[in-house]
């Protein structure tokens, strides 16, 4: 294949396909806007010091990160490095809260 930038008009008499929007689509508006964005941090253990985990794993005094998540799940840092978008390499998690959920956690 070979690649090339043209101008639009350039575009329009070739035919480019997906030049013009489908029919009956809408069209979209990007605005940038700043917001006050707040967090809360909440730590989860596997299991109690010493005492060994559903996973078979002990959380002991070296701390030492484990390879798996308080709920079984990869850590993000394994994501960050296949290159996703992640809250944290260790400890975060990504949870959407609503006025609803806020006041059922409090």
């Amino acid at each position: 294949r070979e690649w090339a930038w043209l101008s639009r008009t350039k575009a329009k008499d070739l035919a480019v396909a997906g030049l013009q929007r489908p029919q009956g689509s809408v069209g979209l508006k990007i605005v940038l806007e700043t917001n006050m964005l707040s967090s809360l941090l909440i730590g989860l253990e596997c299991s109690a010091p010493l005492k060994q985990d559903f996973f078979g794993r002990t959380h002991g005094p070296e701390c030492a990160s484990k390879e798996v998540s308080a709920f079984g799940n990869r850590k993000w840092r394994d994501y960050r490095r296949a290159g996703e978008d992640v809250p944290a390499n260790l400890g975060g998690l990504r949870v959407s809260v609503n006025e609803q959920n806020l006041t059922q956690l409090r």
